[in-house]
């Protein structure tokens, strides 16, 4: 393993630092998979028709262009939420497509290919089954991100019910953080009808440390 000791800006600093990468950990592979945390990557949660298939992707392709808070194309993934009635609800994880195509081409001008790019929510949401929760209670996890804090919403047995990316972390501003967290947990009651009865979780730098001030300004 090797960890670069500074931040890079811009995705198009990608291309050496992955060059430095292979360099230092003297990989001899040709895949690379990457764990993505970024200012511009964003969830939106959207109910969509109970249908299957190739009509819910076309669907999803349509929402993924209409529900982007940036210009141009957007990449996506999905994965499904806890449906409402009639409805079917899925989690949209959108990025610029530009950025990702830079990633990509950074990777092949080293001679990899990058075969598959995570959201960084999916490690939290991994974390949610190794909490001590009964069934049906809801626990919100959140993770340091780098001056953002990805913040994953669900139960024990996988089911999610909201990701989300907040661009405030409590590395830097705890009042921001709680005053947005609190929003999530409201729009959760509004949404889903649900509490979150098992608190709030904290993975990261620093977490142990501000937890006490978080949690004098938290709805729970």
């Amino acid at each position: 393993t090797w960890e670069h000791a500074g931040e890079l800006e811009g995705a198009a600093s990608f291309e050496a630092l992955i060059r430095e990468a292979v360099a230092r950990t003297n990989y001899h592979g040709q895949t690379v998979t990457l764990l993505l945390a970024h200012p511009r990557l964003v969830q939106q949660l959207v109910d969509v028709p109970p249908v299957k298939g190739a009509a819910l992707q076309r669907i999803l392709q349509r929402q993924a262009q209409q529900q982007k808070l940036f210009p141009g194309e957007a990449a996506w993934t999905s994965e499904p939420s806890i449906a409402s009635k009639g409805h079917q609800r899925v989690i949209l994880h959108l990025f610029p497509k530009v950025l990702l195509d830079q990633l990509v081409q950074g990777c092949q001008r080293n001679g990899l290919d990058l075969i598959s790019v995570v959201p960084v929510s999916a490690v939290l949401h991994r974390q949610l089954a190794q909490l001590s929760l009964d069934d049906e209670e809801v626990a919100l996890v959140a993770g340091d991100t780098g001056g953002s804090t990805s913040v994953v919403v669900g139960r024990n047995d996988g089911q999610l019910l909201l990701v989300r990316t907040l661009p405030n972390s409590w590395n830097e501003s705890v009042e921001r953080l709680a005053l947005d967290l609190n929003r999530t947990i409201l729009f959760l009651t509004q949404q889903f009808g649900e509490a979150v009865e098992e608190g709030l979780w904290l993975f990261g730098p620093g977490a142990r440390e501000q937890a006490p001030a978080l949690q004098s300004q938290m709805q729970l």
